[in-house]
């Protein structure tokens, strides 16, 4: 029973991870080089690897990747429909938000549904663990020290070379008053840039717990549900 689990797990993986390819190939000109999808629970993962077009490459060159990664959210929004659409179809649940964002360096882009219920037919590959606890907790307390206010719940995910981690209700006071006030994007921009001043923090927490290099830290903020989210690409040993 558990293998055909876990068989289904993979066939529906493999078919959201073509769907996704597909999409950008079609509408974007350009498909991915590799697509790897991962069901944590009621939330879906796709990176993207390679996705940038040769005039995305020449523009992040010349050191224009802001004009990239703007461009990227502006299809985002335009194709958002598309996107969950392909996601409900696949998992027989409700998106009830949505996601995406370009990591450069290594260049990827990182498509993130949160589900109204599982996406059925995952297996807990790499889901738990003590390291799986053990950076959950460390990423309550850095968020804690540098925001002030800590979530109340976090859980990470180990899957192959990518541990995702997934913070509940992270807003502090200012933020929520903001949100409620009709300024999603400001406290987005505000997370975020702030965000990325103190991943090297979050990078070497994850480091010293795996013993492996952090390639890329990225992070992300969801509305309603109000979910943050860290995101690390691991490399080689250190």
């Amino acid at each position: 029973m558990h293998e055909e689990t876990a068989e289904s797990g993979r066939a529906q993986r493999n078919q959201i991870s073509k769907a996704m390819a597909g999409i950008k190939r079609e509408f974007y000109g350009k498909g991915p080089s590799r697509t790897r999808t991962y069901l944590c629970d009621r939330i879906v993962f796709a990176l993207l690897d390679d996705p940038l077009t040769p005039v995305e490459i020449g523009l992040k060159e010349g050191g224009r990747s802001a004009l990239v990664r703007r461009t990227r959210l502006t299809f985002q929004d335009i194709m958002a429909t598309t996107f969950t659409g392909a996601i409900e179809r696949l998992t027989g649940a409700a998106v009830v938000a949505y996601h995406s964002q370009l990591v450069f360096d290594p260049d990827m882009a990182i498509e993130i549904f949160v589900l109204d219920g599982p996406a059925g037919g995952g297996d807990e590959h790499g889901r738990g663990g003590r390291l799986a606890t053990a950076v959950a907790q460390a990423m309550i307390r850095l968020v804690h020290e540098h925001w002030g206010k800590g979530p109340p719940r976090a859980k990470a995910y180990v899957e192959d070379d990518v541990i995702f981690c997934v913070l509940e209700e992270p807003l502090t006071t200012v933020e929520r008053t903001l949100l409620d006030g009709g300024a999603p994007d400001l406290v987005r921009e505000l997370r975020l840039e702030y965000q990325e001043m103190v991943n090297h923090r979050f990078a070497a927490a994850v480091e010293e717990l795996t013993g492996r290099r952090v390639l890329a830290c990225h992070s992300q903020i969801l509305f309603d549900p109000d979910l943050l989210f860290e995101i690390f690409i691991l490399g080689a040993a250190r």
